[in-house]
């Protein structure tokens, strides 16, 4: 299990277990519906999807934890499709859970999902994830992003030699608030590493515009992570890093650095550029402990 992982299912499992304190006791919020004595405080999980190794890695683990602490526990999936997140949640609200633990498919989107919980007195955790444009959100669980974006970039750094190393650049969705935060970490490590000629940027017109920027806005950013947006796909990454080296010139190949998001996105890019005659080598980043990431190259 990643450090990640454990550090966020501990943070997990003490927030659950302060709120069933509360819920039992009484000094429990207006909306708070009291649990009787012995009843066990029902726990609903809501992941994006079951495509990635990753949520279902997520799904074992936190089904482990909380069925071990004795909590009931139901975990579904919205498929990578927002109205399904919301008809999830309300699902989970009808069958009376007291705490809604949702990692949002879309931050924006699942504001609906997580205040429509909050009315009916559920107690809500945005895991990994922010839930955004709300005050429904009870508790925000989830780790440094920026720092997890300066460590895939720094790892590229360390493994660069010389002057003018192409440098490929992808990011997760755009309507995930990690892809930003883990895009601005990346950026502040390959910002001054491309100025001083480390590094060329290749696949982002709008990022070779900015470089000169050591800190880049919001909008800055969204305007480089709209060319080189993933969507946390496994096929989004691969047409689009397939696109990137049908536009690339030899000369922008050979030995190649490539920032990639998370595992998932990582496994799809470098079986793309590995297939390419004209790239002899690849760097390339990841996260999340993604198990089949431990037999890949």
């Amino acid at each position: 299990m990643s450090k990640k992982s454990v550090i966020t299912l501990f943070a997990l499992m003490v927030i659950i277990s302060g709120i069933l304190l509360a819920a039992c006791g009484s000094s429990a919020g207006e909306n708070t519906t009291p649990v009787d004595e012995g009843e066990t405080l029902a726990v609903g999980i809501v992941l994006p999807t079951k495509e990635e190794p990753r949520w279902i890695q997520d799904e074992t683990r936190f089904r482990d934890a909380l069925t071990a602490a004795g909590y009931d526990v139901e975990i579904l999936f919205s498929q990578g499709d927002s109205a399904k997140e919301k008809a999830n949640v309300e699902d989970l609200i009808t069958k009376g859970v007291k705490v809604l633990i949702i990692c949002p498919q879309d931050g924006s989107a699942a504001a609906a999902a997580a205040e429509a919980a909050a009315e009916a007195g559920v107690k809500v955790i945005s895991y990994d994830r922010l839930i955004r444009d709300t005050d429904a959100v009870d508790y925000y669980v989830t780790f440094d992003s920026v720092a997890v974006g300066e460590a895939q970039a720094q790892y590229l750094v360390d493994k660069a030699e010389g002057s003018d190393n192409p440098l490929y650049l992808y990011a997760g969705a755009a309507s995930d608030n990690n892809a930003f935060l883990f895009f601005e970490g990346a950026w502040n490590v390959l910002q001054p590493k491309i100025a001083d000629g480390t590094f060329y940027i290749v696949n982002s017109a709008e990022a070779v515009a900015l470089q000169d920027k050591a800190e880049l806005t919001r909008d800055e950013m969204a305007q480089i992570i709209g060319q080189i947006t993933t969507n946390w796909d496994f096929n989004t990454a691969k047409n689009l890093a397939e696109a990137n080296l049908t536009a690339a010139p030899a000369d922008d190949k050979g030995d190649v650095f490539i920032l990639a998001p998370n595992d998932g996105t990582a496994r799809a890019i470098a079986d793309t550029f590995a297939t390419d005659s004209d790239v002899t080598s690849f760097v390339v980043t990841g996260q999340d402990a993604e198990i089949a990431m431990a037999s890949s190259r």
